[in-house]
C-alpha cells in the first residue's frame, strides 16, 4: 500500500518528507485481491501489534475532503500532534498539503468501496481514535442511493472490527461518525439521509460497549459516537457542485422563502475534534450540528452586511432540472419547502462549539467572492475610494 509518510527534526529544523518505513510486523502490502471477501482480507494481512497508550494517534478517513480537512485543522488547534490521513489518492496536491503539516505524521491509501483496502489503512495508521464519513458525492450515479450510502459506511465498521479483532490488546478505542441531522425522521425518499441513519444503527450494534454479558469481542469495547451537521453554508460557494458565490448573490437549491437550518464545515471540524479528543464526555451520544436558521432573505442580507454591497438571492437552478439531475435532493428540498427539514438544537450544539458562526460570520469569514475579488469591506480604504471614483466617473459618461 503506498503511503505518504515524515520523519520530524527537532524544533527550529525544517522538517523533511520521507517515505517512512512501515514497522516490521506489518504486513501492509499483502495482495488480497479486489473481490477479496473482508474476513479473508483480514486473515491474509496478519496480527496487529497495539498503538502506543503514550501518544493518541487519530484517524481521519476521507482526509482530503472538506470535513476531513476541517477536522484535521481542528485537531491541530487542539493540540494533537499524532494525526493520520486517508485518501483514495495519496499522490494529490491536497494530500501532500496534508502530510507537510508537522502534526500529520503520514497519509495511508484507503478506498471506502473496499473493505480490505480499509483494513490495511487503519492498521498502517496504528489509531486508536478514528473519524469518518460517507461521501455521498464520491459515489457512482446509480449507486447515490440509500444502499449505496449505507454500504460506504457499514464498510468502515467492519474494517474496524475486523482490525480490532485480530489486534493483541484492545487497538482502537473510540470512533465518531459525521452522519446528517433529523436522518431518523427524514422521508424514507430522502436515501442518502437513510444510509447515514442505517451506518449509525449498524455502528451502534457492531461497536456497543461490553457490559459483562456474553459477548467479549473486542469490538465491543469501543466508544462512539454520532455528529449530525445540518446543510452546510460552504454549499452557497461550491465549484465542484456548480454553485460558485458570484458578486452581488447567493444561491441555493430551497426557494427564498424557505428556512433552512445551516452550519459551516470549519465548526462541523470543531465539533468532530471535541467528540474525538473527549470520549469519556460524550461516548454513547448523538449530536447535531446547527449554528444558524435563514431563509434566502436572511442569507442575502447577511451577505449585503459582510460584504459591504447589496446583494440577492436566487434558486441554484430550476426544480425540474434538479429533479432530473438527481432525484434525492430534489426529495430532500421538497421536505425543507414543505415541513422546514431539519430541527436541531442551535444552543445545544454551542455547548460544544461556543463561537459556531451564523451566516453574517461565515459570509465575513470567507471575506471573498468566488472569483478571488475581496468583499467591499475587506478591501484597503485607497482600493476602495479607486472604485468609488471609477463608477462615479463611469456614470457620468454614460448620463453625457
Amino acid at each position: 500500500m503506498g503511503i505518504f509518510g515524515k520523519s520530524k527534526k527537532k524544533k527550529g529544523a525544517a522538517a523533511s518528507r520521507t517515505t517512512k518505513e512501515p514497522a516490521a510486523d506489518v504486513d501492509v502490502d499483502v495482495d488480497v485481491g479486489a473481490d477479496a471477501d473482508a474476513s479473508v482480507a483480514a486473515s491474509n494481512i496478519g496480527s496487529i501489534m497495539s498503538t502506543s497508550t503514550v501518544t493518541p494517534t487519530y484517524l481521519v478517513i476521507g482526509a482530503t475532503g472538506r470535513q476531513g480537512r476541517a477536522t484535521i485543522n481542528a485537531l491541530i488547534a487542539k493540540g494533537i500532534t499524532s494525526i493520520v490521513g486517508s485518501t483514495r489518492n495519496p499522490a494529490s496536491a491536497k494530500a501532500k498539503e496534508l502530510v507537510d503539516l508537522e502534526e500529520v505524521t503520514k497519509i495511508v491509501k484507503a478506498d471506502m468501496s473496499d473493505v480490505a483496502s480499509l483494513v490495511a489503512a487503519i492498521r498502517e495508521s496504528r489509531a486508536n481514535h478514528i473519524w469518518f464519513m460517507a461521501p455521498y458525492w464520491d459515489l457512482p450515479y446509480l449507486s447515490r442511493n440509500r444502499a449505496g450510502m449505507a454500504k460506504l459506511g457499514q464498510n468502515v465498521i467492519d474494517a474496524i472490527v475486523l482490525v480490532q479483532e485480530r489486534s493483541s490488546r484492545n487497538h482502537i478505542e473510540h470512533v465518531v461518525f459525521s452522519s446528517v441531522a433529523s436522518c431518523d425522521s427524514a422521508p424514507d425518499a430522502i436515501g442518502h439521509f437513510k444510509g447515514n441513519l442505517d451506518t449509525e444503527m449498524y455502528m451502534k450494534e457492531q461497536l456497543t460497549e461490553s457490559n459483562g454479558d456474553t459477548d467479549d469481542s473486542p469490538a465491543n469495547d469501543m466508544t462512539w459516537v454520532v455528529l449530525r451537521p445540518v446543510a452546510f453554508f460552504d454549499n452557497v460557494d461550491d465549484a465542484a457542485n456548480y454553485n460558485t458565490l458570484n458578486k452581488g448573490n447567493v444561491k441555493m437549491l430551497t426557494k427564498e422563502e424557505t428556512s433552512c437550518q445551516y452550519i459551516s464545515i470549519v465548526d462541523v471540524g470543531k465539533a468532530s475534534a471535541v467528540l474525538l479528543t473527549e470520549p469519556g464526555t460524550y461516548k454513547g451520544k448523538t449530536i447535531e450540528a446547527v449554528a444558524d436558521k435563514c431563509n434566502g432573505t436572511d442569507l442575502a442580507t447577511a451577505l449585503t452586511e459582510a460584504s459591504g454591497m447589496e446583494c440577492t438571492f436566487s434558486m441554484a437552478m430550476p426544480r425540474m432540472a434538479l429533479r432530473l439531475m438527481d432525484s434525492d435532493l430534489y426529495q430532500m428540498v421538497t421536505w425543507f419547502e414543505e415541513t422546514g427539514g431539519y430541527t436541531a438544537d442551535i444552543e445545544e450544539f454551542k455547548k460544544i462549539v461556543p463561537d459556531a458562526m451564523d451566516a453574517k460570520a461565515w459570509f465575513e469569514s470567507k471575506g471573498k467572492w468566488a472569483n478571488g475579488e475581496l468583499f467591499d469591506s475587506n478591501k484597503p480604504k485607497e482600493v476602495e475610494e479607486t472604485s468609488k471614483a471609477n463608477t462615479e466617473v463611469k456614470s457620468e459618461v454614460e448620463t453625457n
